[in-house]
C-alpha cells in the first residue's frame, strides 16, 4: 500500500505535547515561587551566625595575653639593628651604605648601653659597624666616624661589683705586660706607649675595686706567645691570629665576660657606656691589627 505523500500547502501534524509534569515540581524553564519573608528571614538569621564568628575572631580573655605578645624595646632595638647592618653589607649604591652603617652603629651601641643582657652583641656590632663606615667614608672622601675612647675620669668613678672590677683590672693589666714583652721584640702594632696605657687602665680599675682582692700581677705566664711573637693560634677559636692583635681581643674579651656581673641591677645608661668604650677600644686595635671580624670569633 502506497503511503501519500503530503500534498504542498497542507500543514504537517503537529509534535505530540509532553505531559505536565506533577504538582509540586516547577516546570523546565520556569522561575520558582518567590521566597517567602518568613522563610528568607531564617536564611539571613544562618548566614549572620556563619559569618559573626569569623569577622569578630576570638575574643579578649585579658589585657595580660596582649601584653605578653608585644614586642619588647631590646627585641626591637635588636631587630632595627639587624635590619640596617644587612643594607649595610649589601649591594646597596656606596652612599647608601654609608648611611646604613652609620645608622647601624647608632642602633647598636643603644642595645649595648641599654639592654645589659645584650651587652657584648652590641658592643661587637658596633664596632663593626663603625669599621664598615670609616672604609666607606674613606671610599666616598667624607669623614669617617668617632672611634670608641676610653673616658679615664670614668672608669675610676665606676662603682659597681667590686670583684668583676678587679677581674677586668687583670684583663688591662696582663694585656699591657704582653704588649710590652712585643714591643721590646718590635713586633707590628706594639708599642711601650699602648703598653703604658693598658697597664695604667688596670691601676684605675683596681682602685676602683675597693675591698676586692688586686690579682694583678708583676709578671704573666705568656711563653706561648713570646714562642710566636707574630703569628698564633687562638686557643679560644683556633685562628691563626696576629700575636699582637690576640692580646687586644683578650683584652675585650676579659671585660666584656664580667660585665652581665658587673652591671646586676645597673640601668644607669653612663656605666654601661663606660664599659662600652673598656670592650670596644681594645676591639678596634685587634681588629685593625688582623683579627678577622668573625662574629663567632670576637667575644667567644
Amino acid at each position: 500500500m502506497q503511503t501519500r505523500r503530503p500534498t504542498a500547502g497542507m500543514p504537517r501534524p503537529s509534535a505530540p505535547v509532553e505531559p505536565s509534569p506533577p504538582t509540586g515540581e516547577p516546570s523546565r524553564g520556569r522561575r520558582p515561587a518567590p521566597l517567602s519573608l518568613a522563610r528568607l528571614a531564617a536564611v539571613l538569621a544562618t548566614v549572620i551566625v556563619v559569618i559573626l564568628p569569623a569577622s569578630c575572631g576570638v575574643p579578649r580573655i585579658s589585657g595580660a595575653l596582649e601584653a605578653e605578645r608585644r614586642i619588647s624595646r631590646c627585641d626591637a632595638e635588636d631587630v632595627a639593628a639587624v635590619t640596617v647592618s644587612t643594607r649595610m653589607t649589601g649591594k646597596e649604591p656606596l652612599s647608601l651604605r654609608f648611611l646604613a652603617a652609620r645608622e647601624a652603629s647608632s642602633l647598636w651601641s643603644s642595645v649595648a648601653t641599654g639592654c645589659p643582657a645584650r651587652f657584648a652583641e652590641g658592643v661587637m656590632h658596633t664596632v663593626q659597624a663603625l669599621r664598615v663606615e670609616s672604609s666607606l667614608a674613606d671610599a666616598l672622601g667624607q669623614d669617617g666616624p668617632s672611634m670608641p675612647s676610653v673616658d679615664t675620669a670614668a672608669v675610676s668613678a665606676l662603682d659597681i661589683d667590686h670583684q668583676a672590677l678587679a677581674t677586668m683590672a687583670v684583663a688591662e693589666d696582663r694585656a699591657g705586660f704582653v704588649i710590652g714583652l712585643l714591643a721590646a721584640r718590635n713586633v707590628t702594632g706594639a708599642t711601650l706607649a699602648l703598653s703604658d696605657f693598658h697597664r695604667a687602665l688596670g691601676q684605675r680599675l683596681a682602685s676602683a675595686a675597693t675591698g676586692a682582692d688586686d690579682r694583678r700581677r708583676e709578671f704573666y705566664d705568656v711563653s706561648t706567645l713570646l714562642s710566636h711573637p707574630t703569628v698564633v693560634s687562638d686557643s679560644s677559636t683556633g685562628l691563626e691570629v696576629p700575636t699582637a692583635a690576640l692580646a687586644e681581643i683578650d683584652c675585650a674579651r676579659g671585660i666584656a665576660s664580667e660585665v652581665t656581673a658587673a652591671t646586676s641591677g645597673v640601668t644607669r645608661a653612663g656605666v654601661l657606656s663606660t664599659l662600652s668604650s673598656l670592650v670596644a677600644t681594645p676591639l678596634v686595635r685587634g681588629l685593625d691589627l688582623g683579627y678577622p671580624s668573625l662574629d663567632s670569633a670576637l667575644l667567644s
